[in-house]
C-alpha cells in the first residue's frame, strides 16, 4: 500500500488544475447573481459574495476529497 503522502500530492495537483474552471465557473455564478441582485438589499449581495467565497475555498478540498477515494476507496473502509 503505498504511503499516503504518495496518495495526497497527486490529488492536491489535480485539485489545483480542476480549481481553474471551477473558480471561473463559482465567479460566473457571482456575477450573474450580483447582476440579479443589483438593486436588492446590500446584506443580499454581501452574501452572494460571502457564499461565491466560501465556495471558491470548499471546492479545491472536496476535489482533493473526492480524487483520495478515487485512488484509495480501501483506506477509507
Amino acid at each position: 500500500m503505498p504511503e499516503s503522502i504518495d496518495l495526497l500530492i497527486p490529488a492536491i495537483g489535480e485539485a489545483l488544475l480542476h480549481f481553474t474552471w471551477q473558480g471561473a465557473l463559482i465567479g460566473l455564478l457571482a456575477a450573474i447573481a450580483l447582476r440579479g441582485a443589483r438593486h436588492a438589499k446590500a446584506q443580499v449581495r454581501y452574501a452572494i459574495g460571502c457564499g461565491a467565497l466560501v465556495a471558491c475555498a470548499v471546492a479545491p478540498v472536496l476535489t482533493v476529497a473526492v480524487q483520495l477515494v478515487r485512488v484509495a476507496p480501501a483506506a477509507f473502509v
